[in-house]
Order: structure tokens, then sequence, then C-alpha cells
């Protein structure tokens, strides 16, 4: 286990403007503002869906888009850390649709955004680390 103490530091409240890309958005955002470790939530509304599913197997994100129609973002929330040298948002998301249909997964570039309501709460202490482990040799359900 590896576990880390943060003291929370500045809260941002973002709104993003209709057709803006959410992760690039997102991304930008922490960048410019050097936030190295802290939390987002977001919710609002999309043009289309674009997200993957990280195949346990194959070791591959699946991506997925849904296009053509709007899709509330019912709940997209994440973790920020370092990786490759830079802040990074890691964020997992849920869309529904027209029909209550529910489904999501890791956001990916390309989810385009109606209304977009974004809390970023940036945590102060040593950044966690984003790398590559190979936890996937250890797991039970391996085949």
């Amino acid at each position: 286990m590896i576990s880390k103490k943060y003291t929370p530091k500045e809260v941002y409240m973002v709104k993003l403007d209709p057709g803006e890309d959410l992760l690039k958005a997102v991304t930008a955002f922490v960048e410019e503002k050097n936030i190295t470790s802290g939390y987002v939530n977001i919710m609002g509304l999309s043009r289309n869906a674009k997200f993957a599913y990280y195949n346990i197997e194959t070791k591959i994100y699946e991506e997925n888009e849904r296009k053509d129609r709007y899709f509330e973002m019912i709940q997209c929330a994440g973790n920020i850390s370092i990786k490759e040298g830079k802040p990074f948002p890691h964020l997992h998301i849920a869309f529904g649709d027209q029909d209550g249909n529910i489904f999501g997964g890791h956001l990916l570039e390309g989810t385009i955004v109606e209304i977009a309501e974004i809390t970023i709460q940036a945590f102060e202490g040593e950044p966690m680390e984003r790398k590559y482990d190979d936890w996937y040799k250890m797991t039970p359900w391996k085949k």
C-alpha cells in the first residue's frame, strides 16, 4: 500500500464554454495553475461521449465514442498527479442518455461539452507520481 497525506489548498470552480473539449480544458487548467495533486469533480451536458475501458487481459484501453446526441454527464471524478513530469488529471466519467441508460469509463479527449461545471480541489504535499507497475502479474483473477 502507498499512502500520502495532503492538506487542502485552493478550491477552484470552473465553468467551460460550449464547444470545449472537456479533458483538454481540465488538463490545460491544472497545467496553468501547476496543480500537482488534487481532486476533480465534474457534472454537465456533453454533445458526445468519448471514453475508454481498460481491458485487463490485453492491457489496452478500448475506446468508445457515442455521437450525434446529447448526454448528461452524471458524474466525472478523479485525481490529479504527476505523469511524465507534468500535472495529469486521471478522470472517470458516467454518461446518461435520454433513454435512461448509463455508460462510461476513462474520460478521453473528444468529449465536447455544452455545459460543464467543474470543482478542482488542489492539495498541498508531495505529489503522487503515476507510473506503470506490474501489479497485473499478481492478480488472482488472471487466467
